[in-house]
């Protein structure tokens, strides 16, 4: 009787541990996600750096305003 009951739950845990992996897998999926969007601040943060170097001449107040509001959000 305990026996067939214990492998009853083995059964259960083994049905139930592809479900546990999956997670894995969508948080891989995320942290590369992540990855992209780090990526693309760091190409914002490039041009912003560029458009900070061709305003320095004119009116070096707005590129700073930008940056850190960017920052910000």
């Amino acid at each position: 009787m305990v026996r067939t009951f214990s492998s009853h739950i083995s059964g259960v845990f083994g049905q139930l541990s592809p479900t546990f992996g999956h997670p894995k897998i969508s948080f891989g999926h995320l942290t590369s996600i992540f990855g992209q969007i780090r990526g693309n601040f760091g190409q914002n943060s490039k041009i912003f750096g560029h458009l900070d170097f061709q305003n320095k001449s004119r009116e070096p107040q707005i590129p700073k305003t930008l940056s850190t509001s960017i920052f910000i959000n």
